[in-house]
């Protein structure tokens, strides 16, 4: 859990802006929530395909949560 931690602080997430205006017909909604020091902060992404929120997304789906899914198939 340390080392994710460091990847979000490393990522700059908490100065990473909340919302895009982004949007599509077919993909996903990412969104990544936390809570440090009592401050809340949200991230809300359509599909990333690079970048600080898809690198997060990607370690909390296959190193944290260890889901056996082809990686091609996430978007």
């Amino acid at each position: 859990m340390d080392k994710f931690l460091e990847r979000v602080k490393g990522a700059g997430f908490w100065e990473i802006p909340s919302y895009e205006k982004t949007w599509g017909l077919d993909g996903a909604q990412w969104i990544i929530e936390g809570v440090e020091d009592g401050k809340y902060h949200v991230v809300d992404r359509w599909t990333p395909t690079k970048g600080p929120i898809r690198e997060l997304g990607m370690t909390l789906v296959f190193t944290l949560a260890q889901l056996k899914i082809p990686q091609d198939e996430l978007y």
